[in-house]
């Protein structure tokens, strides 16, 4: 009986012991010895820009607005923030002007308790649009050198014959076609079938399709005065010998 006592008595002193121990991590976890600041790395996007509106400035939002944050806190929640970059994301506003101005809140990090932003930039975005138009536009490959002298090429067959592309209407306006990247006819003698890119329209116009499918047909051509058979001579001497006789009669006439 006194050994089971003996037990149990060791058994909740350990208890209160790991309990102590515990508290004493938690406290020196929180603790302001153990607080640290730290810089960290974010994005800032935009959600839900108009199919018809693209942004120019700032420059490569696409791939996020750089933004500095300054948090602190326990040094292993803040270490674990900044081992990621963190996305900041901004709703486009309704009905904006082509140019305007937008308000960055840094709320939407979540950070955990106890980790707080002492520092964030930038606190306001400048945002410069334009409206987008399409417009439909032919398809043209340009050829480069000469195909062999037996050989007869057909009008390069791109499919699709046109397309439709997308940009700024200052940028649209001015293309009248889709140019392709060239082909070099000199060595093909044969049916020729590849796929080519298009060529940049713009610095922000883009074409529904990027890759075009591009065919030339090639026929072989004879060369009469080397492949005309013999007898096909001998009847042209023949009619050349009837023309001088006819012209000698006339003329002794």
């Amino acid at each position: 009986m006194a050994k089971r006592e003996s037990i149990k008595t060791g058994t909740a002193s350990l208890r209160l012991i790991s309990l102590a121990l515990a508290l004493m991590l938690e406290v020196y976890f929180y603790s302001q010895d153990n607080s640290i600041t730290r810089r960290v790395a974010a994005v800032i996007q935009f959600e839900a820009v108009p199919s018809n509106r693209l942004i120019i400035e700032p420059e490569n939002n696409n791939e996020g607005i750089p933004a500095n944050i300054d948090i602190t806190g326990p040094r292993t929640l803040v270490d674990h923030i900044a081992s990621r970059e963190q996305k900041i994301s901004i709703p486009f506003p309704a009905k904006a002007p082509p140019v305007f101005s937008v308000d960055v809140s840094y709320e939407g990090l979540n950070l955990p308790p106890r980790v707080s932003i002492v520092s964030a930039r930038p606190a306001r975005v400048l945002v410069r649009t334009v409206e987008l138009v399409e417009k439909r536009v032919p398809v043209v490959v340009p050829l480069t050198g000469s195909s062999p002298k037996n050989i007869k090429l057909s009008t390069p067959v791109v499919s699709p014959e046109s397309i439709i592309i997308k940009g700024p209407s200052y940028e649209v306006q001015k293309i009248s076609q889709v140019e392709l990247e060239s082909i070099d006819i000199t060595d093909i003698k044969e049916n020729f079938k590849t796929d080519l890119k298009v060529k940049p329209l713009g610095e922000y116009t883009i074409p529904e399709v990027n890759i075009i499918s591009v065919s030339l047909e090639a026929k072989i051509v004879e060369d009469i005065s080397e492949n005309t058979p013999e007898i096909v001579k001998e009847t042209s001497s023949v009619v050349k010998s009837s023309k001088k006789v006819v012209a000698e009669k006339n003329s002794s006439k």
